[in-house]
């Protein structure tokens, strides 16, 4: 009886653990083999465009990350200082990928940078890779709607 018992134990064991939190958005995008930061499937579908070939993009740019480890709540006035140290990153890195964009043709579809470091780019897929290759970029994925919903 003993035995069963622990039999059961481990099989019903990973049901006692909580799931994994989600991973962060430039983790999905990210494959640390590649040096684009972008997907191997949305790397596959630029591969089947030509060169020229404008596309929709955003762009997640490089900005402080946050303490997850935190365990009080922030100030309002740590909070503005947060917010105001994430707008200061993403513009800083927005502006030096500004030229990349004007020399591909490209338009920065919004004035300023999400408060998550985003902004959506229309560029030629050689522009697309070429912002891949820059420091103040974590991550490029393909800005579209979602089952209809654009």
């Amino acid at each position: 009886m003993r035995k069963i018992g622990f039999l059961l134990l481990l099989a019903l064991q990973p049901f006692a653990f909580p799931a994994p939190d989600p991973p962060h958005p430039t983790q999905l995008v990210r494959n640390e083999d590649s040096p684009l930061k972008i997907s191997p499937e949305f790397a596959a579908r630029l591969a089947n465009l030509n060169s020229r070939d404008r596309i929709r993009v955003l762009v997640f740019l490089r900005v402080p990350k946050g303490d997850r480890d935190r365990q009080e709540r922030l100030t309002p006035e740590e909070r503005k200082d947060r917010i105001e140290a994430v707008k200061a990153a993403a513009e800083a890195s927005l502006d030096r990928i500004r030229p990349i964009v004007e020399r591909h043709g490209g338009q920065i579809l919004d004035e300023n940078p999400s408060l998550l470091g985003t902004i959506p780019v229309e560029i030629t897929v050689a522009g697309v890779y070429e912002i891949c290759k820059s420091d103040a970029v974590e991550a490029i994925v393909e800005d579209q709607g979602i089952g209809g919903f654009n």
